[in-house]
């Protein structure tokens, strides 16, 4: 929820060339909106609001994070629950992703989330591609008969997620692949340090085919959370609105050039006449003056004044200092998920202080020059 995390969770994402990325209890509280749509870093951040626990605490919430080209493909965005958001692309066929964040083993409110997921599905055209991903908070195992699965046993909503699965012909992508136990852990205990698949990302059976890999990595580590990147490497075709031509922004302090400033009023003056008697309209005819007054300015701005550049905002996320720390969160993470002992743990949670604390200085920094130019 702390802004200087999404602009990591922003660099991470551009670093490891992601087109999607599910985001699973973000913690972003926003009261008064269905969803919250935010621009990062040449990505944009989609969530539905966290909840707030007894104490007061921020809980939950869901969201995805797509790049530029992906986003021009967006059709639609419905939020179901706190717990689960559809996203609709366009493409040929047209892909949804449902993101879903089921609740931790033992709660009573598992079978009735699995089966508010179940109808989403049912609701989805056939003719889609359906991916669903998120934490399902299961685990399913050899005893189920599963192919490739990291766990002996399976919990009770590992059951419900075959279920799910089988219901509406959907195939768990993460069992698709032989993968040594290294790539297919997706969480890791901040307590003792054990390891779980809890993350899956499902396709439906019809398109099985197009999934060529699933493994987790540790590339986001330095997000600060015990889960692991989860990815699948899947082709499909998306279709990409049509960006409209970028609208040109002339320089207009040039016009302090008082010959320039006499030569541009000449040439509005000139054009506009020109306009007027072409269009043979009465002085009356003050809407049609009003449009070819307005040609007239845009063809003299376009002939006389240079463009102004676009400044490129500074992307705080790419400074070498966080590139720095960075590094040392993904060392300390390393050796943490080798040996989980207090010692480890204790320097992975310094490494990651240490990052937050280079974030705020910077962010200072960036402060007091604004302060300052503006004296």
């Amino acid at each position: 929820k702390h802004p200087n995390k999404r602009l990591e969770l922003a660099s991470n994402f551009n670093k490891c060339n992601l087109d999607i990325l599910a985001i699973i209890d973000h913690k972003i509280v926003h009261e008064d909106e269905a969803i919250r749509i935010e621009h990062l870093d040449r990505c944009t951040l989609i969530t539905t609001s966290a909840w707030r626990s007894e104490n007061g605490a921020a809980m939950g919430g869901v969201g995805i994070l797509v790049n530029k080209d992906t986003e021009k493909a967006l059709a639609d965005i419905k939020p179901i629950n706190k717990r689960i958001i559809m996203v609709t692309l366009n493409g040929n066929p047209k892909t949804t992703v449902i993101i879903n964040y089921s609740p931790v083993e033992g709660n009573e409110s598992a079978a009735d989330h699995y089966d508010v997921l179940s109808n989403v599905i049912h609701n989805v055209p056939k003719h889609h591609v359906i991916i669903e991903c998120g934490d399902f908070n299961a685990h399913i195992g050899e005893d189920q008969s599963v192919r490739n699965a990291f766990h002996k046993t399976t919990n009770n909503n590992g059951k419900l997620l075959l279920d799910h699965a089988t219901e509406c012909n959907l195939h768990i992508a993460n069992t698709l692949f032989q993968k040594r136990p290294g790539k297919q852990w997706t969480y890791i205990s901040d307590m003792n340090g054990v390891k779980s698949q809890l993350d899956f990302i499902l396709i439906n059976k019809k398109w099985k085919n197009s999934v060529h890999n699933v493994e987790a990595y540790n590339s986001f580590s330095s997000v600060g959370s015990d889960h692991r990147l989860v990815t699948a490497r899947i082709r499909l075709s998306l279709r990409m609105s049509k960006s409209l031509p970028r609208k040109k922004i002339y320089d207009w302090s040039e016009l302090k050039n008082t010959e320039l400033q006499n030569l541009y009023t000449i040439t509005v003056q000139n054009r506009f006449a020109e306009l007027v008697a072409d269009d043979n309209c009465g002085s009356d005819d003050v809407t049609t003056q009003y449009e070819n007054f307005i040609i007239a300015n845009n063809e003299a701005a376009e002939k006389l004044l240079p463009t102004r550049e676009r400044k490129k905002s500074k992307v705080i996320a790419s400074d070498p200092r966080i590139e720095s720390a960075r590094k040392e969160v993904q060392k300390a993470f390393l050796k943490f998920q080798q040996n989980s002992d207090n010692e480890n743990q204790l320097t992975l949670q310094s490494a990651k202080q240490c990052l937050q604390n280079v974030y705020n200085t910077i962010e200072e920094e960036s402060l007091e020059t604004m302060i300052a130019e503006l004296e």
